[in-house]
């Protein structure tokens, strides 16, 4: 698998910083890491975001990540996929200007995995933009050169579509964000579906929610 290429921090650290004392202050600093969307806000890469996705290196460590979590915040909601803990009702709270943070449910399959090895994790992405990461105990982002590629040339960049769905919501997101994207694109997601079993088909019409993670 590719090494992933160091990017340079451009905001959104300090926002990190009541998160990032939590997880040192529970010993659990080198247990997540943050992927997606808010890395690629700190990157500069698009100008808004509104939650940190934060991943696990190993599925066991679930539990306690969450208990450190839920003790200090609120759960928000919860679906099959992500628990978002918040905590606005003190605004001078240490965490009053933290985004919701998205705990991301460990699940590793023959294809696809959000737990783990930062490199399977972000390369499991249905788009290269949003293969970017940011350690909170080494403070430093990284991406694969896929989403440099997809960055640099202003466009989004199919890679692993297992939510068709989901592909098909966050690719007028990211269009939302200034990235277009092929009309090809739309036709590889519909060969996706189609491709699809009846069985993975019922489970992606019955997904509860929005797109959890990634964004």
């Amino acid at each position: 698998m590719e090494k992933l290429r160091q990017v340079p921090i451009r905001r959104g650290y300090n926002e990190l910083r009541p998160l990032n004392q939590l997880l040192i202050e529970g010993g659990c600093e080198e247990k997540v890491f943050i992927a997606g969307g808010y890395a690629g806000y700190m990157a500069g890469w698009h100008e808004s975001q509104k939650d940190i996705d934060l991943f696990l290196t190993k599925e066991l460590d679930y539990g306690r990540v969450y208990k450190l979590l839920a003790d200090t915040l609120t759960v928000e909601m919860e679906t099959s996929r992500a628990v978002t803990f918040t905590r606005y009702s003190n605004p001078f709270d240490s965490f009053f200007s933290v985004p919701p943070i998205q705990l991301i449910k460990p699940v590793i399959t023959r294809r696809y995995a959000n737990a783990g090895k930062p490199e399977t994790v972000l390369h499991s992405f249905d788009l290269a933009l949003c293969q970017i990461c940011f350690f909170l105990n080494r403070l430093v982002l990284y991406a694969t050169k896929a989403a440099f590629d997809s960055y640099e040339e202003n466009c989004t960049i199919l890679r692993n579509i297992r939510d068709p769905v989901d592909t098909i919501l966050r690719l007028q997101k990211y269009k939302e964000r200034g990235y277009s994207y092929q009309r090809r694109d739309i036709v590889e997601v519909m060969n996706s579906w189609c491709s699809m079993s009846d069985e993975e088909k019922q489970g992606v019409l019955e997904r509860e929610g929005t797109i959890d993670g990634e964004s």
